[in-house]
């Protein structure tokens, strides 16, 4: 249940369920690196982005690898998001 606009580039990421990502939505990745998740530090071979359920995302958004977008966050667009987002975030 992901609504995925066109011009998007996504690779090693998950996505929630219910999400909404505008057009030209981009999400690096990278190698051996480290996210925290619920309080654990973990290592992930390759990683772009975690997107948690209920979010909306604008078009001509860039998320930096490992960053975590938490459930209930909206991310309007032309925004850069280097730094995970907790709960109900949201970025204007």
């Amino acid at each position: 249940d992901v609504r995925l606009s066109t011009h998007s580039t996504i690779s090693n990421s998950i996505i929630g369920s219910n999400t909404s990502i505008g057009s030209h939505f981009i999400t690096e990745e990278k190698e051996k690196i480290m996210i925290e998740v619920e309080g654990g530090l973990y290592l992930a071979d390759k990683l772009g982005t975690i997107i948690g359920d209920d979010t909306e995302i604008g078009s001509n958004v860039l998320i930096k690898a490992g960053m975590m977008v938490s459930p209930n966050c909206r991310v309007n667009s032309g925004k850069d998001i280097s730094e995970s987002l907790p709960i109900n975030s949201i970025v204007i």
